[in-house]
């Protein structure tokens, strides 16, 4: 394979934050001096990309009726009209039906939507809203020079499971990918342990 051919292949391979980034955005939320309303919704909003993979488009078009609490899942629309069932685990749905019953409430656009990401402000949210957010988020925990996105959160959540023993296809599914070779790309990430395996054979080669 051609160097250029690989550089293009490297490039397409998207970033993921690692455990301890993910537990330093967690703590700045317990820490984060905002508004209560802000701080909760934000939160959550993290929550459901690190658990659920879900597009940024995905997220801002999630409405009260896809939310299931009883039987614990959400309908996603994702690309080309097309639907999955994500599976919530009991706590991510409390914490769902938290933010619905305590918090979304305080946004005086709540009442006349119907979408369950609502801003203070503004009414319903917008990509480029999304991404202000968490542009100021990864300034605040010091992540600002790792060109780290919103979408570099779904890429954290394929990881995430990948390492904790889901299977590739669950994945897939999860995340809503139209073929494998596309979730492949998204496992296939240069993290601590390849790296140090590359150094330590280096060392090895080099006695």
């Amino acid at each position: 394979m051609k160097i250029s051919t690989c550089r293009k292949r490297l490039k397409k391979i998207p970033k993921a934050l690692n455990k301890n980034e993910v537990v330093n955005i967690l703590n700045h939320f317990n820490s984060a001096p905002e508004n209560k309303f802000n701080k909760e919704r934000n939160e959550l909003i993290f929550h459901i990309f690190i658990h659920c993979g879900l597009r940024v488009s995905e997220l801002i078009n999630l409405k009260l009726s896809d939310v299931d609490f009883i039987n614990n899942f959400m309908v996603i629309h994702g690309k080309g009209n097309k639907e999955r069932i994500i599976r919530l685990d009991s706590n991510t749905s409390l914490i769902i039906k938290d933010y619905v019953e305590n918090i979304r409430g305080k946004s005086i656009h709540s009442g006349n939507s119907e979408y369950l990401f609502v801003s203070q402000k503004s009414g319903r949210f917008t990509v480029k809203g999304i991404n202000m957010i968490f542009e100021n988020i990864y300034k605040d925990v010091g992540l600002s020079g790792k060109d780290y996105c919103v979408h570099t959160l779904r890429k954290t959540c394929a990881s995430l499971m990948s390492k904790a023993g889901v299977d590739v296809v669950t994945i897939r599914d999860i995340l809503g990918h139209a073929n494998i070779a596309t979730t492949n790309i998204y496992l296939a990430s240069f993290d601590e342990d390849k790296v140090k395996a590359a150094e330590t054979l280096n060392e090895f080669i080099n006695l």
